[in-house]
């Protein structure tokens, strides 16, 4: 027999239809109905229970990350810089906080996101790079889609529902940077963009301040191989970043401008 899927708010409701139908069946039978139709009912009896495991209710279960939205706050900007990974210069960029330890909540997010590793070659860091066209880029770095975690999840909620529940588990992603730039004045990082597209990979840390200088968090880089680098032009709506269009970051941000021009682009 094939199965039968209802939505998981049915299963109450349909257990009790099922099962009034069936007493309601013997009560009838037993005072108003001949032997014959006794054996029908009995029949009907044995059945009902193998129609109720044919039927699977579907849970909707929503997994919701945690809102980060304030160590998205802090940050005050991208520190880009080159550093060799198996023998080559490969390009990569810090995200920049004031204090070391907004620093260190950030770098453990992104290790978390990796399942506590520090090459990512399944997209868990998910790093999007878009060409805005006229040497303007936006670089986007959100959770990727989860798969290893999600599994451990369904698998964790199946010892919690019946052996007659179907999970469909939807993801809601909270957190998202993004990062725009105009690089007109900088053919290095024009030169650093090409080779990022060119090898797909990237390299991130975190860095801080001390004294008007950019010092790295880890030494210990996350190398990302598996990203995405676009244009503008080839996203859909379909994709996270198809709305967030690109804006100047001194006229969105004037004091984190302010602040970074103040600051010696050597990281240490």
């Amino acid at each position: 027999m094939k199965k039968i899927t209802l939505n998981s708010k049915y299963r109450l409701f349909t257990k009790i239809i099922i099962w009034t139908i069936s007493v309601g069946s013997i009560i009838i039978a037993f005072f108003s109905l001949p032997i014959f139709a006794a054996v029908l009912i009995a029949v009907i009896c044995v059945v009902i229970p193998l129609i109720i495991d044919k039927i699977v209710f579907r849970y909707n279960i929503l997994w919701i990350h945690p809102d980060l939205s304030d160590i998205l706050l802090r940050r005050i900007g991208f520190s880009w810089f080159y550093e060799k990974n198996n023998g080559k210069m490969t390009p990569g960029f810090s995200i920049l906080y004031e204090r070391k330890y907004d620093a260190k909540y950030a770098y453990n997010i992104l290790k978390s996101w990796n399942y506590g590793k520090y090459i990512d070659t399944q997209g868990n860091i998910s790093v999007n790079f878009i060409d805005e066209s006229e040497n303007k880029f936006s670089v986007f770095l959100y959770p990727g889609e989860r798969k290893q975690r999600e599994e451990e999840i369904k698998a964790t909620l199946k010892e919690k529902f019946p052996a007659n529940s179907e999970l469909n588990l939807k993801n809601r992603m909270f957190i998202s940077i993004q990062n725009c730039g105009d690089y007109s004045d900088r053919p290095e990082m024009i030169e650093a963009f090409k080779l990022i597209r060119k090898t797909g990979k990237v390299l991130i840390n975190t860095c801080y301040v001390v004294d008007n200088k950019i010092k790295s968090y880890a030494k210990r880089k996350f190398v990302i191989e598996k990203i995405r680098f676009v244009d503008r032009a080839a996203l859909t709506e379909k994709d996270l970043e198809y709305k967030q269009v690109w804006e100047n970051p001194i006229q969105k941000y004037p004091e984190n401008a302010e602040r970074v021009s103040k600051i010696s682009i050597n990281a240490g």
